[in-house]
């Protein structure tokens, strides 16, 4: 059994997983709103981080979030419609930002309005580029989910958008529908200060294997190309996905 390096984060399930990650966004949070007046995030979309945002919009956690001095971004979006049942942003929208009061104007989705996928890239790569100023120029917690087949955010296996060394965000194809989808590139996620894998169920351990460099079906993993270079990148796993791996349960 292959055992698992310092950055990664064993929880007991998706529950444990998602209030770990949740404290401990708070805790940057507060920690980097003492020194500056924004803090930047970028979202993913899928079912584990839709646990995190209902715990994020909870009680429990909202409180202890200064949630008008967030500026909230998008890792990726499918090219639908900002009210369509596959939008990240959609997603989002009802599990936390309905909940929480974030000021309007320090919400950045994805442009999918109609015009070409090229130039809503354009138009938000431009977004993040003047808004990310407030941050010094980085984005501070990124949230990244992981498919079966090691992708992360719109970035697939054979996909162009792996290649880019430039553009911040980029149209990018995808294997499963829609087919058509926006994705920052690995120039803005290896950048980032704090990098948050969110990875849960067994379907995830193959291309947990093949981000570890272990041998598996899987050959091409994009996920394994985010290593921020001069920041903090924890994996948070639950059980299930780490069942071929050895490390202690947090």
């Amino acid at each position: 059994m292959n055992k698992l390096p310092s950055y990664f984060r064993v929880c007991q399930d998706k529950a444990a997983l998602s209030h770990a990650v949740a404290k401990e966004m708070v805790t940057i949070v507060q920690d980097t709103l003492q020194n500056r007046e924004f803090i930047s995030i970028a979202m993913a979309g899928g079912s584990t981080p839709k646990l995190l945002y209902t715990l994020l919009a909870s009680e429990e956690y909202a409180p202890s979030i200064a949630w008008e001095r967030l500026l909230l971004f998008w890792g990726d979006e499918r090219y639908v419609p900002l009210t369509h049942e596959k939008s990240n942003f959609k997603m989002a929208k009802e599990a936390l930002l309905d909940h929480v009061p974030l000021l309007p104007d320090h919400i950045f989705p994805t442009p999918t309005s109609p015009t070409s996928p090229h130039d809503a890239a354009e138009t938000y790569a431009a977004t993040l580029k003047t808004q990310l100023q407030r941050c010094e120029g980085q984005l501070d917690i990124v949230l990244l989910g992981m498919g079966d087949d090691g992708h992360t955010a719109s970035l697939f296996p054979g996909s162009p958008a792996l290649d880019e060394q430039e553009r911040m965000v980029v149209a990018a194809p995808a294997p499963v529908e829609p087919k058509q989808r926006l994705t920052m590139t690995y120039p803005v996620l290896n950048n980032a200060r704090n990098v948050f894998f969110l990875v849960s169920g067994e379907n995830k351990a193959p291309a947990l294997d093949c981000v570890l460099g272990n041998p598996s079906s899987i050959t091409v993993c994009p996920s394994s190309a985010v290593k921020p270079s001069d920041g903090n990148l924890v994996w948070w796993v639950d059980e299930a996905a780490a069942h071929r791996l050895s490390g202690e349960t947090v």
